[in-house]
């Protein structure tokens, strides 16, 4: 971490070298009325310089995270004098903020990242600088995945059923019996919890093609089961690939599978409400 931060101040030393009359000061980004960015102008941020006076001002930033508490590195623009802008992150400053308390894997100088998650998060109507994406497939709960050779193993999940709160802890489904006996055909098989008894089971589709060119015909999905994956199994495969052989069979927030018409979401078929969490 040490020889990062050397590196990244020692290119800052070179880089002020090549122009000795710019004053380079140091500050931080901070809020005015609520936010960094300024009011209807794109990439300007309210900086707050340390020096005697310690003015707050509008700065060009394309070149850190608009977060407030930020450290900085600040100066006038070269061949516009009147416009200051944010040359990069202040580093030095960084190195020494305090470590995370109570996370024993961090250095004691690791940097302090001021709070963020609202740029990062999708909101009713509007969304952060800086959002993300999440696929299907980065949940967790009742993920299959590939094991060792042709068994899956299904991470945990917390569910309703007839009325109480039930959970399956997760565990392995060997799926070789399923595999074609011909050369060059493959099916798909889905992987499901039974809510009955709280068991992983599989249910095989149709026998078809080994081609995936030709779409091979999906199970159907059983009453009173909560889908996880659609597996591709092929004559003689020996193990599972992520990207060519699971198919998503989760529907995330309850009701029937959007896969099939028979079959039910992580709540109970019969509630009318959608639970959000306990408390």
């Amino acid at each position: 971490m040490s020889d990062f931060y050397d590196a990244l101040i020692a290119k800052q030393e070179h880089d002020q070298a090549f122009d000795p009359n710019r004053i380079i000061t140091k500050g931080e980004l901070v809020e005015v009325d609520g936010a960094v960015e300024v009011t209807d102008r794109p990439s300007w941020c309210w900086v707050k310089e340390y020096s005697q006076h310690g003015g707050v001002f509008q700065a060009f930033n394309v070149t850190t995270a608009k977060l407030a508490g930020t450290p900085v590195l600040i100066a006038h623009s070269p061949k516009v004098p009147s416009l200051r802008q944010v040359l990069s992150l202040d580093f030095e400053t960084l190195a020494n903020y305090p470590g995370i308390s109570g996370d024993p894997t961090m250095p004691d100088n690791f940097p302090y990242l001021p709070e963020h998650h609202g740029s990062h998060e999708w909101r009713e109507g509007t969304y952060g600088s800086d959002p993300v994406n999440v696929y299907l497939r980065a949940f967790v709960p009742l993920r299959t995945q590939a094991d060792s050779g042709l068994t899956v193993s299904i991470a945990p999940l917390s569910y309703h059923y007839q009325g109480a709160r039930v959970r399956y802890a997760g565990g392995t489904l060997d799926l070789s019996s399923h595999e074609p006996g011909t050369a060059s055909k493959a099916r798909r098989v889905l992987v499901y919890l039974d809510k009955i008894d709280n068991t992983i089971k599989a249910i095989a589709g149709e026998i078809g093609v080994d081609n995936t060119a030709v779409p091979l015909p999906h199970p159907s999905i059983p009453a009173s089961s909560i889908p996880s994956c659609f597996v591709r199994l092929a004559k003689d495969q020996t193990s599972f690939t992520e990207a060519s052989d699971f198919e998503e069979a989760r529907f995330p927030f309850g009701g029937t599978s959007p896969a099939s018409g028979a079959g039910g979401g992580e709540s109970d078929d019969s509630m009318s409400t959608l639970p959000c969490c306990g408390v």
